[in-house]
Order: structure tokens, then C-alpha cells, then sequence
């Protein structure tokens, strides 16, 4: 079954609920520290953000709303304030929503089950909601941007280090991690030439996070972030986000690949340049 787009007639029936038609978008370049992002900003209280539902831009997936929450994997779980892992969702899922919909209706359904006063609605997609920013802005005009930067050759050391340990251990790595520095420079460099192309005279409103300096100053960016989605910031309801939101393997390019400068093609460090990395 096919189901209907949010333009539908029939998706228009009732009001629909105005605080997520105002998103806050987690995006930028896998392995730059969005997930993690995310995850703390949820912990506060009036924070909801999910982890790659694609709750605003499904066709990105090419799958509705819809079927992306029913097949969630186990370890993606939603923010506390909405269910207390995949599981319990799901089941609630199922049984209120057994069929699809369209996804206004499962927006507005999913986001209701918040269970404290949530003023910031969002959802965390590294690259896919980067590079559809356009088309966002055009579905939601009020939408907001965190957009996360990270030194691209720690993005290729980690790509490489994953895929090490995934042949380590007898596990198939996944489709992004990469044997090669050449192999490796194609994810960081597609999410970044996509910023650039935008960052002068961006669509929509954007803060850009850098990796590096947030992990080490977690209340400037918990403060910036406040000022950018129009909280008062409060430092006791940022204590979980101030305290796990720590840098990992920030350097460990340096040691893991030495000669890493070496091997990067004059694209990738020209886009180091442009951003300052070097």
C-alpha cells in the first residue's frame, strides 16, 4: 500500500500541531558527532529530536514515515520523554497507527507522545537533510539547522578504524566505512562540498557546530544553541548534556594515520583550507 503524500486532500483534515512544523534539523557529515548531538540535546526537557526516523524528509529514503519507525532498528531508540526504547514504540505504533498514513498524521501523532512541555521538535539525519535543505525550507518555511563540521581526516580515521574492527571481529562493515584514505575522503567531502555551496547564503536558519570546540566547551554550545531556537538557557536542565557530551578520538587521526596529508587528494585539502582545518 502506497501512502499519501502530505499534500493529500485527505492529510488535511484538522489543524495539525504547530510546534514541529518549526523543526530543529541535525545534519552535516556522518562520523562529525551528530548522533551524539542529538541524543544529549533530548535529554533536556523541552528537546525532543529523533535519530534518523526521517521525520521531514522520508523521500530521501525513498520509504514513508511510516515504514521507517516500523522498522527501526532495536538499537535506535526514541528520547526517553517519547518511549523508553524501540520496542515499546513500536508496539504503540502498531496498535494506533496500523497502517499507513500520511506522515503529517504520524508527525503529529509520535511528537504527541511527548510527555513534558517540548518546545523544539527535530530529528537528526547526517547527510540526507543537508543535502535536501532546498526542498526542506520549502515544506517547512520555520525550519532550523544545527549543521555539524568535524576536521575531515579524523572523518576518514574513523571510517578506516570501523572497518578494521568490523574484519576484526568477522562482521561485514558497513557500506561506510572504507579500507583507503582514497576510499574513505568521499563522505566527508560530498557533505562538506554541499555546505559550502550553501554557507555564504544558506535557505534557512543555521548554526554551525564545530566538532572540536564543542566537545571541549559544552556549555558555549548549549548556550548558543538556547539563543538560536529562542530558550533561556538554564544550566541545571543541560546537566546530562554538559557532562556526557565529551570529544572522542578527537586527535587519534594524528596517530592512527601520520601520513594521511600525503595520501588526501588537492580537493579534500582545499576543503580543509576553506574551512580552516589547515
Amino acid at each position: 500500500m502506497t501512502p499519501p503524500a502530505d499534500d493529500n486532500p485527505s492529510c488535511q483534515e484538522g489543524i495539525a500541531r504547530a510546534d514541529w512544523q518549526a523543526p530543529l534539523l541535525v545534519t552535516g557529515c556522518a562520523r562529525s558527532g551528530t548522533t551524539a548531538l542529538a541524543r544529549l540535546l533530548s535529554t533536556h526537557d523541552q528537546i525532543c529530536i529523533f535519530n534518523e526516523y526521517s521525520v521531514y524528509w522520508p523521500p530521501v529514503l525513498e520509504e514513508s514515515v511510516w515504514h521507517r519507525i516500523h522498522e527501526m532498528r532495536d538499537d535506535n531508540p526514541p528520547p526517553k520523554k517519547i518511549a523508553a526504547d524501540m520496542s515499546s514504540l513500536r508496539s504503540r505504533f502498531t496498535a494506533d497507527v496500523p497502517v499507513p498514513v500520511c506522515d503529517r498524521t504520524i508527525r503529529d501523532w509520535i511528537f504527541g507522545l511527548a510527555k513534558s512541555p517540548v518546545r523544539v521538535y527535530g530529528d537528526k539525519m547526517p547527510f540526507s537533510y543537508l543535502d535536501n535543505m532546498e526542498k526542506i525550507v520549502e515544506r517547512f518555511p520555520d525550519v532550523r539547522f544545527l549543521l555539524t563540521l568535524r576536521d575531515g581526516r579524523a572523518v576518514v580515521a574513523s571510517q578506516i578504524r570501523q572497518y578494521r574492527l568490523a574484519v576484526k571481529g568477522g562482521v561485514q562493515p558497513n557500506r561506510w566505512m572504507c579500507a583507503t584514505v582514497a576510499e574513505a575522503e568521499f563522505l566527508w567531502l560530498r557533505s562538506v562540498k554541499k555546505w559550502l555551496s550553501l554557507r555564504a547564503n544558506p535557505p534557512a536558519p543555521c548554526l554551525e557546530v564545530r566538532y572540536e570546540q564543542a566537545t571541549q566547551s559544552p556549555a558555549e554550545l548549549a548556550k548558543s544553541i538556547c539563543d538560536f531556537v529562542g530558550m533561556e538557557y538554564r544550566e541545571e536542565e543541560f546537566t546530562t548534556f554538559l557532562t556526557s557530551y565529551q570529544p572522542i578520538h578527537t586527535n587519534a587521526w594524528r596517530d592512527e594515520l601520520p601520513d594521511v596529508d600525503a595520501q588526501l587528494s588537492n580537493e579534500f585539502r582545499d576543503a580543509l583550507d576553506q574551512l580552516g582545518y589547515r
